[in-house]
């Protein structure tokens, strides 16, 4: 029975999932989880109950990875590799719909692994589709097709014509995305014809699922084919199955084909609302990948209207999320640089052979003199031969040790850069949901402030671990990432204006110059907006000489006449204060057209 109840769910997670749980089951599990946590030797029911929360906070992907990662550390904590395995599996997912690709690369790996371990083929299976399903998104074929085939062979062996459905609308969903229609199509009608073929079967909601869900892609190759009739039944149907269902991914991706199709067919204000409406769902959810998609079909729809405003606020959405997605492109191209660099190795070696073989040669040439000279003169070659090349194996064996360690050394250094950058960001998430708890509360306003501090200090971690580097990060791109994120939690209407000169500087001076940046562009934010104008905040760099000048202006009501930044009473003005101090620097403020804020440092001081 229990293997039965997790096949269900893995099926649920391989295909886009369903949480159709009432809220009253996740406050139960939130109850038991707070019990569980004053007791003591409750490891394993602790671990159980997060992996539960983990899976029904599928419309939260940020909540799900929280208690995910929780579950995963008190398992490996624990030695309980069986709940070890499932919540890899289980972050995987949540890593998916955040669109960090590659991380969920690495945990479907290492549950599938777990899972082999465990002598657990189907759960084995489960992890192997999700594989396939990430290759396939990235436009990886042959690597998708791999992972679903060895999937599939399990299925095939026992008969389970469900799995095999799910598997070939899987494949059938790689073959839409390169354009092959016809292949797809197949492989869609086949899935069907096995999701048809159990209709005895005890769980018909995971069947429904699953065709409703073949339904809908086979609806989008007919859109995409130009057949619009039968587009429309085949979307229509998806769509009106998942309205009720709380699954954010489909629901979006649905509707926004349908708003493709309304334009397509004459409905311009419908097909715009639709896919607006599409955006707003999969922002709520944080679905990178959609927010992605759905912003490029705006920016090609305002462009095709004429709107260049528009279609250029979308397109830069697009470029925003697009270049977030890269990190699995990135090692792929490590991979080939490396490769290369092997073969170049390789070359090398080939050509010093050559020579050598060369010289070897000429003496042979010359031992047919037979004089005794000539053949003095070969024993000495020989040996300093046999010399040089001991000393070239020493050496490259050096070498070797060195780019052994070196590479060690990165490795550690990017991974405790990602680890810091985790625990910050759960830090984060926390603050933010005991500040919703406390909505109304004086407290909210300060963990809302912790919240956004610790979250200055996990963007430096994240761009010294995607970016590659070890302790220096780019003061231009940071300010950029840092001043949009702020905008973007506060949703406010400024216009944001950056002048920004590129800076490299050490992360122990970065990390209390974010600090203050974050300090002073939200004060800006909360109290800097006019009252008869359009709001505005400007951000500047200017790198002199000797110097750094960091200017924060905004066009609000400005600074009180009376105010005296040294003995301010906010929390925020006097941890600047001692930031700045700490920096070695210098802070003026002018309040006569809203207000400036100056930072200056000495390059030598934090370079």
């Amino acid at each position: 029975m229990r293997k039965i109840f997790f096949i269900g769910i893995m099926i649920f997670l391989t295909t886009g999932g369903l949480a159709q749980q009432a809220s009253g089951l996740i406050d139960s599990l939130k109850l038991e989880l707070a019990r569980l946590s004053e007791l003591e030797n409750k490891e394993k029911e602790l671990t159980s109950v997060l992996l539960k929360l983990c899976y029904h906070q599928l419309a939260n992907p940020i909540e799900s990875y929280q208690y995910g990662q929780l579950a995963l550390e008190i398992a490996k904590a624990n030695h309980i590799k069986e709940y070890e395995a499932y919540a890899n599996y289980y972050l995987s997912r949540s890593e998916k719909l955040l669109g960090n690709n590659l991380q969920s690369i690495d945990l479907a790996i290492r549950s599938a692994q777990l899972f082999h371990e465990l002598d657990k083929p189907y759960e084995e299976s489960y992890a192997l589709i999700r594989i396939g399903n990430i290759f396939s998104s990235e436009g990886d074929i042959i690597n998708a097709l791999i992972y679903f085939k060895q999937a599939l062979q399990i299925f095939e062996g026992i008969n389970d014509r469900v799995n095999i459905g799910a598997i070939q609308t899987n494949i059938g969903e790689t073959f839409r995305k390169l354009g092959q229609t016809d292949s797809a199509l197949y492989y869609y009608n086949l899935s069907l014809y096995n999701i048809k073929a159990e209709s005895n079967s005890n769980d018909q909601n995971m069947i429904a699922v699953n065709e409703a869900t073949t339904l809908g892609n086979i609806g989008m190759v007919y859109l995409e084919m130009g057949e619009y009739e039968l587009a429309r039944d085949y979307i229509s149907r998806a769509d009106a199955f998942f309205t009720d269902k709380d699954d954010p991914y489909r629901k979006s991706v649905y509707q926004c084909e349908l708003g493709k199709l309304a334009i397509l067919e004459g409905n311009i204000d419908e097909g715009e609302a639709l896919i607006n409406q599409s955006l707003q769902m999969a922002q709520h959810s944080q679905l990178k990948e959609q927010i992605r998609d759905f912003s490029l079909e705006l920016s090609k729809f305002y462009e095709q209207q004429k709107l260049p405003v528009k279609a250029l606020a979308f397109h830069k959405q697009y470029k925003y999320y697009d270049d977030s997605l890269k990190n699995i492109e990135n090692v792929r191209r490590l991979e080939q640089q490396q490769s290369q660099f092997q073969l170049s190795r390789k070359d090398e070696e080939i050509t010093t052979l050559n020579k050598i073989n060369k010289l070897q040669r000429l003496l042979s040439l010359l031992l047919l003199g037979g004089t005794l000279v000539v053949v003095i003169f070969t024993f000495l070659s020989i040996r300093t031969n046999l010399k040089i090349k001991k000393f070239n194996r020493e050496i490259t064996l050096q070498k070797q040790l060195v780019e052994e360690r070196e590479k060690e050394k990165a490795l550690l250094l990017k991974e405790l850069n990602h680890r810091v950058k985790n625990n910050l960001q759960m830090v984060a998430s926390l603050l933010s949901l005991h500040s919703r708890q406390l909505k109304g509360h004086p407290a909210a306003e300060a963990l809302m402030a912790g919240k956004y501090r610790v979250e200055a200090l996990t963007l430096i971690h994240q761009k010294l671990y995607r970016d590659d580097v070890d302790t220096k990060i780019d003061l231009k791109d940071y300010i950029d990432e840092l001043a949009k994120n702020l905008v973007m939690n506060f949703n406010q209407d400024f216009r944001l204006e950056l002048n920004l000169e590129s800076f490299t500087m050490k992360i122990d001076k970065a990390i209390p110059l974010g600090l203050i940046l974050n300090e002073l562009i939200t004060n800006s934010l909360k109290y800097g907006k006019p009252h008869d104008k359009a709001p505005v905040l400007s951000i500047a760099v200017k790198k002199k000489e000797r110097e750094i000048e960091l200017f924060i202006e905004d066009n609000g009501p400005g600074l009180p006449d009376d105010f005296d930044f040294r003995n301010a009473k906010s929390f925020g003005l006097k941890l600047v204060h001692s930031l700045v101090q700490q920096l070695g620097g210098t802070i003026t403020w002018n309040s006569e057209q809203g207000t400036i804020w100056k930072l200056t440092l000495a390059i030598a001081k934090i370079s």
